[in-house]
């Protein structure tokens, strides 16, 4: 449905619907049963027709979302410790939040940019983020006061 209005947002919008069906197999006791799940989706855009078509709004835009959840805010709290803020005072947390924020992505940016797939194959992500702290920590690139 395109040009939907909303009294929340000055634009119209173009409103997508997708139903997905998957099969699944799971296990339920010692039998694998196949079962179909059926999803809704509904997705909302200001995109026009012909610079996201609507298999594109749906696939790529709409779950690659997780991608960015995942690799993300997931990876973030779960690697980077971005779960306890260690000073309460709302500057202190953006701040932290901010400076993890740069620090990831320029990790990213090293990551898929200057490694070759080859390294990268050979080593997790947290083996290379080790090594880089340990290389900031040796005495010549960041001398720890005695």
């Amino acid at each position: 449905m395109e040009g939907f209005q909303t009294d929340w947002y000055e634009k119209p919008l173009r409103v997508i619907r997708s139903r997905e069906i998957r099969q699944q197999r799971r296990r339920i006791g010692a039998q694998w049963v196949r079962e179909q799940t059926t999803h809704d989706w509904w997705w909302a855009t200001t995109l026009p027709k012909p610079l996201a078509p609507t298999a594109t709004v749906a696939a790529r835009y709409g779950h690659g979302r997780w991608q960015i959840e995942n690799e993300g805010f997931n990876e973030l709290v779960n690697q980077w410790h971005a779960d306890h803020y260690f000073h309460h005072h709302p500057v202190a947390i953006v701040a932290l939040w901010l400076i993890l924020f740069a620090a990831h992505a320029l990790f990213h940016c090293f990551w898929r940019g200057n490694l070759k797939t080859a390294v990268r194959k050979a080593f997790t992500r947290i083996h290379i983020a080790r090594l880089l702290a340990a290389d900031l920590l040796r005495e010549h690139c960041w001398p720890v006061p005695t």
